[in-house]
């Protein structure tokens, strides 16, 4: 592998691609980038397994011989960085190792392509395979459950594509929309999922905690409809934009099979009803390939924690209401984020209170408010994300009794935007 490339590129190839190389990771291969050299073109990849992000460079990049090989990203990376901007560096591989030429000869070790993990494609239909799972059944008493290793054999019927492409501004803006709510419980993991479905043009996206679900919903003119959502971690997803170039296009693809099993620890299985497993989301433009493994389990039905009705309707302007929470949040913090959100004839009063305080800390601002007075206690952290997602000027809380969830929303969005945003009610020794 031998290849010549500006400074510029090269960095911006490996700015393109660090994402999955944050961490470090036992299995030294994934801290390296794998380079490839071909057609003319070299492109850029790294996995942390659940994540793979190429990028192919070709603007600056002319390929003396091809090849494939990967370097330590870090190393790699340090390098590049100091060597002179729009300078030409020549690349060239050795025996465990890649030559830099620039200002002088520079080396990083490397590791053989072939040890670099493949990203398991889909199975293709008419295919059979086998999956060893750890699972949990019913023990021999009957009233608890064991551990077990179970080997499954399975046929693939067939696969499908659901595609759409968006511009890469819409897709973030709607990310910064649900990301923030979703939750960071590995023992939960479609909580730590954006659910994520298009229906009649309309893509939306939901993401939840125990205490908190937010509804973010777009018009895709023309977009048609998926016959499955899909979930996706959302500490992933948040990433897409960042790793995808601005002011492009994304296509995304969902790639999922439907699948039977055969057998079951190779003891035939009958009558078993196929299934569908969606295997990897892809989001790809001109220059840039991300693949995403999903996560696997189905979304609580959210539709059903929706409140339906309110009986008090309060307005206010959200730089208002924002400072207002930032006032006693210092108070709100000490006290298990408890503020109470209390509603007094066409004023919002925010409350904070602390055992070593006499009387509560107190912010009012004007509202308009349709309804009789109420209150609420609210996480007052949950009630800042909102406001600073948000981009309307004004927002919109509807509520009914101090138990019962509160709904805010953004008074105004942009045309075919819609978002509802549920906090439930804490009690004051939560």
């Amino acid at each position: 592998m031998q290849f010549t490339i500006n400074q510029a590129e090269l960095m911006s190839a490996l700015g393109a691609v660090k994402a999955p190389c944050k961490g470090r990771f036992a299995l030294e291969v994934l801290n390296n980038v794998l380079i490839e050299a071909r057609d003319g073109v070299v492109s850029f990849t790294t996995t942390d397994l659940t994540m793979r992000v190429t990028f192919t460079a070709a603007h600056t990049v002319k390929v003396a011989e091809e090849g494939a090989y990967t370097v330590n990203y870090k190393q790699l990376f340090d390098t590049i960085k100091v060597l002179p901007k729009r300078a030409d560096i020549a690349v060239r591989r050795l025996e465990g190792t890649v030559e830099i030429t620039c200002s002088g000869r520079k080396f990083v070790r490397g590791i053989e392509a072939e040890e670099y993990p493949d990203w398991k494609p889909a199975h293709v239909p008419g295919e059979t395979y086998t999956e060893t799972r750890e699972e949990y059944e019913p023990d021999s008493s009957g009233n608890g459950s064991t551990r077990v290793t179970n080997t499954y054999k399975y046929e693939v019927l067939k696969t499908q594509i659901q595609q759409l492409c968006l511009p890469r501004n819409l897709l973030v803006g709607m990310l910064s929309q649900v990301a923030y709510v979703a939750a960071d419980d590995d023992s939960r993991p479609v909580y730590r999922a954006i659910f994520t479905d298009l229906r009649d043009d309309r893509l939306t996206m939901v993401a939840a905690d125990a205490f908190r679900l937010v509804k973010h919903v777009v018009d895709v003119p023309c977009a048609g409809s998926w016959e499955h959502a899909v979930l996706i971690d959302a500490k992933y997803f948040a990433q897409i934009g960042k790793l995808l170039p601005k002011d492009c296009g994304v296509d995304i693809e969902v790639l999922s099979t439907l699948e039977k099993v055969l057998e079951k620890n190779g003891k035939e299985e009958a009558n078993t009803l196929p299934y569908l497993t969606i295997s990897q989301v892809r989001f790809a433009t001109d220059t840039t390939v991300v693949l995403l493994r999903p996560t696997e389990g189905t979304y609580p039905n959210y539709e059903g924690a929706l409140p339906k009705s309110y009986s008090t309707r309060v307005v206010c302007d959200t730089a208002e209401l924002l400072s207002g929470y930032q006032t006693i949040w210092p108070v709100a913090k000490d006290s298990s984020n408890i503020a109470k959100l209390r509603i007094t004839g066409d004023t919002a009063f925010i409350e904070a209170s602390a055992e070593e305080q006499p009387e509560p800390t107190v912010h009012e601002i004007p509202a308009i408010v349709s309804g009789p007075d109420t209150h609420a206690l609210l996480n007052c952290q949950y009630m800042l994300d909102f406001l600073k997602a948000t981009k309307a000027s004004e927002v919109v809380i509807e509520m009914t009794t101090p138990a019962r969830p509160v709904v805010a929303r953004p008074c105004y969005e942009g045309p075919g935007e819609q978002t509802i945003y549920i906090v439930m009610p804490m009690t004051p020794n939560r």
